[in-house]
């Protein structure tokens, strides 16, 4: 808490260099904690400033050179004291609204109280603040539902969401661009990260990792797919980078970027299953208990009607259950366009590895 102290003190004392703040939340998450150490790197001028829940945090950040406030973005003023909250609208210049609740298996009470109530006190304070200039919204490709077809870097008419998750990250979308009227926002939809693209470490498992883990115990003969569909994935640091460019350097009000891989570098349903089973089948430690079963794909319709009958009660009920919020994304075909990020990036040497390499090193 005393550097919470010494940053208030300096703040009414008026130092010139606290009135270039950025202000991030979800410093402890796959991206903020990524990306958190390039903008101290790229921005050293600045002080950054992290929105965070757990008293640890804070001693944490502050060893990165990172000042730390403890609050909560679902109470008013984000559960700020008066004094903290007053010394973030005098100082902050730029946002990074990185937090969010990424849980598939969360309520929508519960996916709506950080990504969209939270979202909502974030905004007021860049609206309050006096020196604003920059709110970045973090957001996923998947706030479509489940319509099919190719999707712009504009907003969206979404289908039938697949998940709370889904539906409360539109929500937030939506609020974010009617601020676009006072508040200068940007929102950057993400794709399913995976990993790092040269080690294959993964800093946060989701649903995706828990679906490559189906290759080694599935109990399904059949899930849904369509074996031509683009499954659109990316890795961290590269996702971080790209980021970090737009948002630095190329900041633009009111725009919408895909952080994604598009359907020209993607891998289809089909090939995402031989690509794993492949791996796995040829592993040189393959174990005795892994069951190696291939699925069947049938379409996502035919699937649904197959749970329905089949999938009832017992072990492969509950083994769908938990991935029926991911794994329906293997039966739709959507594609991501990425026009104004290609654009953005092409003065850089940000290029993606190929995803299969990347994928195999995940593996």
């Amino acid at each position: 808490m005393k550097q919470e102290t010494v940053f208030t003190q300096q703040a009414h004392q008026g130092s010139e260099s606290l009135h270039r703040t950025v202000l991030m939340t979800g410093a402890t998450g796959l991206i903020g904690r990524t990306w958190l150490p390039l903008l101290k790197k790229r921005q050293p001028g600045r002080q950054l400033v992290a929105l965070v829940r757990r008293r640890e945090d804070i001693t944490r950040l502050s060893q990165l050179g990172v000042t730390a406030f403890l609050g909560d973005l679902i109470k008013p003023n984000l559960g700020l004291q008066k004094a903290d909250y007053q010394v973030l609208l005098n100082t902050v210049e730029e946002i990074a609204h990185c937090a969010a609740d990424i849980r598939f298996s969360s309520s929508l009470a519960e996916a709506r109280a950080i990504n969209v109530n939270g979202t909502k006190e974030l905004l007021d304070l860049a609206r309050r603040s006096r020196h604003c200039k920059k709110f970045a919204h973090l957001s996923t490709v998947y706030v479509v539902g489940d319509r099919t077809g190719d999707f712009q870097e504009e907003p969206i008419q979404p289908g039938r969401f697949l998940s709370p998750y889904q539906q409360s990250k539109h929500e937030a979308e939506e609020i974010v661009l009617h601020a676009a009227k006072d508040i200068p926002v940007v929102i950057y939809r993400l794709s399913t990260v995976i990993g790092d693209a040269e080690s294959g470490r993964v800093l946060q498992f989701n649903y995706f990792h828990q679906l490559l883990k189906l290759a080694l115990s599935n109990p399904l003969p059949v899930i849904p797919g369509d074996p031509d569909a683009p499954i659109d994935l990316i890795t961290s640091d590269w996702a971080v980078a790209a980021l970090d460019h737009l948002f630095t350097d190329c900041f633009t009000p009111g725009e919408v970027f895909h952080l994604c891989a598009g359907p020209e570098r993607s891998l289809t349903a089909s090939a995402l299953i031989d690509l794993t089973f492949n791996f796995f089948e040829d592993h040189p430690h393959r174990m005795p208990t892994w069951r190696l079963r291939r699925p069947q794909l049938m379409s996502l319709p035919e699937f649904e009607h197959y749970a329905r009958q089949s999938l009832a009660n017992g072990l492969r009920h509950r083994f769908w259950h938990s991935l029926s919020r991911f794994l329906p994304h293997l039966g739709l075909s959507q594609s991501f366009r990425h026009p104004k990020t290609s654009a953005a990036l092409r003065s850089t040497k940000l290029t993606q590895l190929p995803i299969r390499e990347s994928l195999t090193k995940v593996l």
